[in-house]
Order: C-alpha cells, then sequence, then structure tokens
C-alpha cells in the first residue's frame, strides 16, 4: 500500500496544500488565500480548511 502525505506552503499572500507520495513527488496541490490580515486565528483555520479541501479530491 502506498503511503501519502500532505505537505503546507504558508505565504503571505496563499497558502498551498499538495499531497506528495513516498518519494516526494506531488501528487495533487490546491491553494486559497491566506488572509492574514484577518489575524492569525483567521490563517490556522484558512491551513485546516486548505488542507480538508485537498485531501477529498485525492480519494
Amino acid at each position: 500500500m502506498k503511503k501519502f502525505a500532505i505537505g503546507v506552503d504558508l505565504g503571505g499572500t496563499f497558502i498551498k496544500a499538495g499531497i506528495v507520495d513516498e518519494t516526494g513527488n506531488i501528487v495533487l496541490e490546491d491553494s486559497i488565500p491566506t488572509e492574514a490580515e484577518k489575524g492569525p486565528s483567521h490563517v490556522i483555520e484558512q491551513i485546516s480548511k486548505n488542507c480538508e479541501k485537498t485531501r477529498p479530491k485525492f480519494r
């Protein structure tokens, strides 16, 4: 069974999330606005939202 991981790139403008395989190849990626002006709690919510948004696409 193959193993996969979610990687997150937190930028000032966008948060990118990607599914990578065991060898580090990007299998799927997506991004959403960081919206940092709304505060740290919102950025954490955006990270979570993007991971949840990316994960089901892979199934």
